[in-house]
Formats: C-alpha cells, sequence, structure tokens
C-alpha cells in the first residue's frame, strides 16, 4: 500500500532537530492481460488453432492450453499443455488442437482456453485466462434438431436474398429510366446510386450469414452417415456459395462503385445496363442455389429414414 515515513535528525546537547518526510507509491501489479482468437477448418471444424498476445506489466512466465472433455457435465478428462512464448512483457502465443483425436462420443463436450500467469514474486504468479471455447458433439436427436434449424435459417436467408436481388433489379430500371429523362447525373440520382450500394453491401452481408450457416450444417452432418453423393452435393453449394459471395457480388459491387464515380450520361448507361444483366444472372444462380438446397434436405431425410430402419 502506500504510505509515507519520517527521517528524524536530532542533537540532544543542542537541542536541535530537523526531519526528512519520504512518500512511497506503490504500483499494484496487474493481472495478465489476454487476447485469444480460434480458427477452425472450414471442413470438419476439429481442426483448431488458437493464437493471440499475452502482456504483464512485469512479465509472462507461462502460458498452458486447457482443456476439458465432460459428458453430462460430468468431467471425464482434464489436460494442461505447456505452450511456447518468448517471454517478456509481451508475448505471441499459437496453439494446435485437434478435436478429432480425443474421439468424442454423441453427447460429450471438450472446453478448452489459454491461461497466462505473471511473475509476482510476493503474493505468488496470478494468472488470467482468456474466454473458453467448446466443441459439441451432439446426441442423435440434437444433431438432427440443429441439421434442421440451420436448414429453416439458410432457406430463410436465400429467400431473403432473392428479395433482396428482385429490389435491386428494380432499382436497377429505374435508375435507367431516370438516365435517359436527365442529361447529367444529378444529385437524385447519386443518392439512388448510393442506396443501391447499400441493398448490395445488405445482399453481402445476407450471404456470408448463409455461407457460416451452411459450414455449420456441413460440419454436424459429418458426424453422420451420409453418402458419398450427398457430400459431392454439399461440396457443390460451398463452391456455388463461394462464387456468388467471391465473385459475382464482389464483381458487381465494385461496378457501382466505378459508376459512382462517373459523371458522363453515355459511359454511366452502359454501366448500368452491364449491372442489371450481371443481376439477372446472379438471380438465376441463386434460384439454383435454392433448388439444391431443397434437393439436398429431401436426400438427408430419406437417408436419415433408410438408415434408421437399418438400425
Amino acid at each position: 500500500n502506500d504510505t509515507s515515513y519520517t527521517v528524524t535528525l536530532e542533537n540532544r546537547n543542542a537541542g536541535i532537530a530537523d526531519s526528512y518526510h519520504y512518500n512511497v507509491q506503490v504500483i499494484p501489479d496487474q493481472y495478465p492481460v489476454l487476447q485469444v482468437q480460434q480458427f477452425r477448418d472450414t471442413v470438419s471444424g476439429k481442426q483448431v488453432l488458437v493464437t493471440g498476445t499475452a502482456g504483464d506489466d512485469y512479465g509472462i512466465t507461462r502460458v498452458t492450453f486447457n482443456y476439458e472433455v465432460s459428458d453430462r457435465n460430468k468431467a471425464i478428462l482434464t489436460k494442461s499443455i505447456p505452450v511456447k512464448i518468448s517471454g517478456g512483457v509481451l508475448s505471441a502465443l499459437q496453439q494446435y488442437f485437434d478435436i478429432k483425436s480425443l474421439n468424442l462420443l454423441p453427447g460429450q463436450k471438450v472446453s478448452y482456453f489459454i491461461e497466462a500467469w505473471d511473475n509476482d514474486g510476493v503474493h505468488g504468479s496470478k494468472a488470467s485466462r482468456s474466454e473458453v471455447m467448446s466443441y459439441f458433439m451432439y446426441n442423435e436427436k440434437q444433431l438432427d434438431s440443429a441439421i434442421n434449424e440451420n436448414s429453416k435459417q439458410i432457406n430463410s436467408g436465400i429467400s431473403n436474398s432473392a428479395q433482396k436481388t428482385q429490389q435491386l433489379q428494380n432499382d436497377y430500371k429505374s435508375m435507367q429510366s431516370k438516365m435517359l429523362q436527365n442529361h447529367s447525373m444529378d444529385w437524385e440520382q447519386k443518392e439512388s446510386l448510393e442506396e443501391m450500394m447499400r441493398r448490395q453491401m445488405d445482399l453481402k452481408n445476407n450471404l456470408e450469414n448463409i455461407k457460416q450457416r451452411f459450414e455449420e450444417q456441413v460440419q454436424q452432418s459429418e458426424q453422420k452417415k451420409y453418402s458419398e453423393n450427398l457430400q459431392e452435393k454439399q461440396k457443390e453449394m460451398e463452391k456455388q456459395l463461394d462464387n456468388l459471395l467471391n465473385k459475382e457480388l464482389e464483381e458487381q459491387m465494385k461496378k457501382l462503385q466505378d459508376l459512382m464515380q462517373k459523371l458522363n450520361k453515355e459511359e454511366a448507361m452502359e454501366s448500368m445496363q452491364q449491372l442489371e444483366q450481371e443481376n439477372k444472372l446472379f438471380k438465376m444462380d441463386m434460384e439454383r442455389m435454392q433448388e439444391l438446397m431443397k434437393k439436398m434436405e429431401m436426400q438427408m431425410r430419406m437417408e436419415d429414414m433408410a438408415n434408421k430402419m437399418d438400425d
């Protein structure tokens, strides 16, 4: 704690005294600070890379990667693994974790976190933990429920994206009509272009959510006995999503950005016609993706029924 003290010098014979006052300010030793993020492979979700930094005002002495396997909320395995660090006040960290090697059974869960320790020699080393991350092996009922919920969210997202695409199609036609009536790009038309750009961003966010949901569903279906034919359809769906998101939509957004910079009516008109045509193709691809999703859902249900009959 903060404190003060006084040193007094005194001459008893002369009755003279003098003193010196001192203040001691203590800087508390803080807990370590952790910043951690995880990256999972997009195929099974069971290959995990945890990266981040551990920092402390006086230095980090050790970092550990800890995991616990539980079954019905009862721990059946715990382990702590030292993580290699560079040492010092701020240290980078990296830990690879193969969940597949644990051979989790349905209903089991693995929870894992990073823990960092400082070098407090007075009160003993203090530790900070990262957020607890986890992977859950669904039982059969939970797995069916999770897959069905993701299917609903994916279909809802595709339907919503199709509506946004149709709205953009109407916007393109309306914009072309306005361009024909005016000799130059006015303020109102520029506002309309900015609104279209916002719609494109909404569409992009929507597709990213669909992709994330679909990747989750693929990971979940890894736990079931689906045929190679169905797995091929899932890969085809992933390719279509990547193409829509990272190629077709990205190109449309770039052209729309370029269009916002053009003041020449003829160039703007030509670009708008191209965008309208690309939007039509985009909508057709969305419809194909929606049809493929329906076929996959039907096949998944049929294979589930067949497997249950085998059991």
